[in-house]
């Protein structure tokens, strides 16, 4: 599943960031799609989109900011130009723009479920290693804050 944040930051956003987290989603998605239906290649340039959780989400500019954070290529190793994907984007954008709400549903279902099934593990893991004649425990390692994956297995042989 892995999950990129955990359930802790997840509960304490408010609606407008959670709009904001969706809409950003979607946004990928939708160059996501464009770039494997056009048969393009995508290379990341940066890792920010110049985008900030304070602003409203803002397509135009998350379109215009494409240029600055990924570069697009045909197959041939042409640039695709900013107009053609920027049109591309916003006529998608204007199909799914209300999908946003599913896909934070979608993100959020995916973080609690992820938490449940890494506890399963966990205990499977502990369980294998005690049939093994292995002592082992689970041991937090850093704040759930920081990462959704912050447990380890401590084991010792006698």
């Amino acid at each position: 599943m892995a999950a990129q944040r955990s359930n802790e930051i997840w509960k304490d956003l408010t609606k407008d960031e959670h709009e904001f987290r969706g809409k950003n989603c979607l946004f990928r998605a939708i160059v996501q799609e464009i770039v494997a239906e056009e048969n393009w290649r995508i290379t990341r340039l940066k890792r920010k989109s110049g985008l900030r959780m304070d602003d409203s989400y803002n397509i135009e500019l998350a379109a215009q900011n494409l240029k600055d954070t990924h570069q697009l290529l045909t197959q041939e190793g042409d640039i695709i130009d900013t107009a053609t994907i920027s049109n591309k984007i916003l006529k998608k954008w204007n199909i799914y723009k209300d999908d946003y709400i599913l896909i934070e549903s979608i993100v959020v279902l995916q973080n609690t479920l992820q938490s449940m099934s890494e506890n399963i593990l966990l205990l499977d893991r502990i369980e294998y290693l005690k049939e093994m004649g292995i002592n082992s425990f689970v041991c937090k390692v850093t704040d759930d804050v920081i990462s959704p994956r912050c447990f380890a297995i401590v084991a010792t042989k006698e």
